[in-house]
């Protein structure tokens, strides 16, 4: 692991980073490297619409719209410790009487979807809470080589300096630089996408 690598977002490891970029362990490139690592790494969750891809415990709170179908802000799910819809004011997440039961609950876990299965009424602003375990404990082979592109493709671009240059000519040669990510790179975020939400 790189010193400027962060654990708890990065899809890739620096290890694997060097070797792609023939980066030195312990260099400059290799510091510079992990930070581009950070950064694509949140550009995917983001572009995903997603709260994160790796896994771990989240607590998060949503608002009521009176539908049986909640999106959670990660997936996949792994377990859901517990949901509370609570109709009080101020809300009283101790209150085990507005606990909801697991078996008045569907999980969809690879679409991040809890369907209630009862006569729950969720109506309200913040007035559901969810604690759950979701994302990948191995990242997936495909998304890990997208963002490993992508960190090539921002380190190289910033290397050489061309942010926001569309396209350098030196003779009859020509080289063109897209402004956010190669394409190929996109298709693979594209599979990724929880497409019924957008995280900001």
């Amino acid at each position: 692991m790189g010193a400027n690598r962060d654990d708890t977002i990065a899809l890739v490891t620096t290890t694997s980073m060097n070797a792609y970029l023939g980066i030195t362990a312990g260099s400059t490139e290799e510091g510079e490297s992990d930070l581009t690592i950070n950064a694509a790494s949140k550009f995917a969750e983001r572009y995903c619409g997603r709260s994160g891809f790796l896994s771990t415990s989240r607590t998060e709170y949503y608002d009521g719209d009176n539908t049986d179908t909640l999106y959670l802000r990660a997936a996949p799910i792994s377990s859901v410790t517990s949901i509370h819809i609570d109709d009080s004011t101020p809300r009283d997440w101790s209150d085990t009487d507005d606990l909801i039961d697991s078996d008045e609950y569907l999980l969809y876990e690879e679409q991040g979807k809890v369907v209630l299965d009862g006569d729950v009424n969720v109506w309200g602003k913040r007035n559901v809470r969810v604690i759950y375990t979701a994302g990948y404990t191995t990242v997936p082979a495909d998304l890990e080589q997208a963002v490993k592109e992508l960190v090539a493709f921002w380190y190289k671009r910033n290397k050489d300096k061309l942010v926001a240059i569309r396209s350098v000519s030196v003779g009859d040669k020509s080289t063109s630089y897209e402004s956010e990510m190669p394409a190929a790179v996109a298709m693979v975020l594209n599979r990724y996408k929880l497409w019924h939400r957008f995280i900001a």
